[in-house]
Formats: C-alpha cells, structure tokens, sequence
C-alpha cells in the first residue's frame, strides 16, 4: 500500500521505486519484441506480418525519452505515470499476439505430429528393410526404438523429446540435453514423446508401463525461449508387434491442462490387400466367415 500510495503522489517526483518499475517494463517490453523478431527469422506462420505491424505502429519506440536512475528524480510523476501506461499496454497487445499466433502454430505442428505417426506406420507396412531394423530394435532394447522414432520426426522438422526425473529436455537419438538454438535455426519444433515396447496389449498392463513417464510429462514445465514448442499434448507411443485392439488402447485424456495421447505403432502390420480382400470375400459369400484361410493370386 505504501508503495502504491508513494507512485501515485503527483506531487512529489521520481525516485528509485520509479526508476525500477519503468526498467522492468522496458525490459518486459523489449524482450516480447525481441521474441518476435526470433520468430520471424525462423519464417514462423504469421510473425513475420505481425512485426512489420508491429514496427510501423510500435506505441514505445526506441528514441522515446526514458529517463536513467539519475534523471528521474528531475521527471514530473505523471510524465512517468503515462509512460508506465504506454508501456503496460504496449506489452499486452503484443503478449496477446503471441499468444493468438502460439495458439495456431501449436494446431500446426500437431498436425505435423499426428502426420509423422501416419507416415511412420505406412513405412513400416510397405518398407520391409525399415521393418525389420525396427523389430530388431524392439527385441534389443526400448531405447533403440526411441531412437528410431525420434530420428523419424526429424524428417517431419520435429524434434522429439522426452522428460527426465528431474525435469529436463533429452533428446531421444542423443541423449544429450535439447540444444534449443540448433531447433530454432532449422525451423524445427518440439514435441514431448514418451515411447515404450508394449508386450502385454491389455490396457492395465499399458498404462502401468507408461505410468512414470506419463508423471514426469505432465509434471513437465516448457522452458523453451529458442525454439517453439507443442505444449498442450503429450504423445505416449507404445510399440507392439502386433496391432493393440482398439478397446485397450487408453483414450485421449486432458490432465493438467494437457492432453494425453496414445498412439500405437505396429511392427507387424497384417497385410492391407489381405485384410481387404477377406473383408470382400466375406461379403460376397458369408459363409466362408472372416476367419476361413484365403488365398489370393495376383497375377
């Protein structure tokens, strides 16, 4: 109170509770542009116009007068009290951008996330080489798939990432912490992924396996200030040889103001042409049921 009463006196004039206050904001301010101009060097979707607005009706500009520790004991209060309202809006329109332009870009790169799942799986239908590297991995170790994975998005311009027991960003195909500036030079993006090989399909047994990591995700605060990040989902990927039915793959929750997604990738997909073509024949003569021996010549 005292201190909001000594900021308000008109009559007195600037001290250092002034001078403190105007360089917090200055350096608010200033840190929020600079942010922006990050993001427009990386071509982030929309940054780029938003600082061309942002430079042709900047509300604080670089020559405006703020005075230092020693000229504003000689500054009128309400010259400072109107420059402290210049800058708190300033910094709000500006924060509220970012945020709206965050918001797009986090739907971007999920969308970009669930497409490297996709791409990763119809790979692994018709790549018989990737196949068998990945099912070599699953039976040597889990961290070998990790890598795999994590080497997967990299081709997505995504870097996946997975949390430690004391909360820091590892890079999956590393292990080293997540170097942010080499993210934000090539355009990339995080994305938090937790990968483990599932043996036992049942939903119990995925949601025990997963239980840790699922902690330790969602105890995980973004400190990403050099590169953007999707901060709203985490992506729990179990690795199974066969496909886990649909009824024990846990479905998408939100936990902590974050959604929890499994996604499942099959190192043994069944054969799309056999399962379309019994699914077929099936119709055409029900009688044969789905689970009578087909076979299919192709010629």
């Amino acid at each position: 109170m005292a201190l909001y009463t000594a900021f308000n006196d008109d009559d007195k004039q600037g001290g250092a509770v002034e001078f403190q206050l105007v360089n917090g904001l200055v350096s608010a301010y200033n840190s929020s542009f600079e942010f922006v101009e990050k993001c427009d060097e990386r071509e982030v979707r929309g940054f780029p116009e938003l600082l061309i607005r942002l430079r042709q009706g900047r509300r604080v500009s670089a020559e405006q007068f703020i005075p230092s520790g020693s000229e504003i004991v000689n500054v009128d209060k309400r010259y400072i009290k109107g420059l402290v309202r210049d800058l708190v809006i300033s910094i709000g329109l500006i924060e509220a951008d970012i945020t709206r332009l965050l918001a797009d870009v986090e739907a971007w790169i999920g969308s970009k996330t669930e497409f490297a799942f996709k791409h990763l799986q119809r790979l692994l239908v018709v790549d018989l080489q990737l196949k068998t590297k990945w099912k070599s991995a699953y039976h040597v170790r889990e961290t070998a798939c990790e890598r795999l994975g994590g080497t997967h998005f990299l081709w997505h311009g995504l870097w996946a990432f997975k949390v430690d027991a004391h909360g820091a960003r590892t890079d999956l195909v590393t292990y080293e912490p997540i170097d942010e500036r080499a993210v934000g030079a090539s355009g990339g993006a995080l994305v938090l992924t937790e990968w483990k090989k599932i043996d036992d399909p049942s939903r119990g047994a995925i949601e025990r396996v997963f239980a840790q990591a699922k902690g330790q995700a969602l105890n995980y605060v973004s400190g990403a200030l050099g590169a953007i990040e999707l901060k709203s989902v985490v992506h729990l990927v179990a690795v199974s040889l066969l496909p886990i039915p649909k009824t024990e793959l846990p479905p998408d929750a939100i936990e902590q103001g974050k959604t929890i997604r499994f996604v499942n990738i099959v190192l043994d997909p069944p054969s799309l042409l056999k399962e379309n073509t019994r699914t077929t024949l099936s119709k055409i003569c029900p009688r044969l049921g789905a689970s009578a021996p087909i076979t299919v010549c192709i010629t």
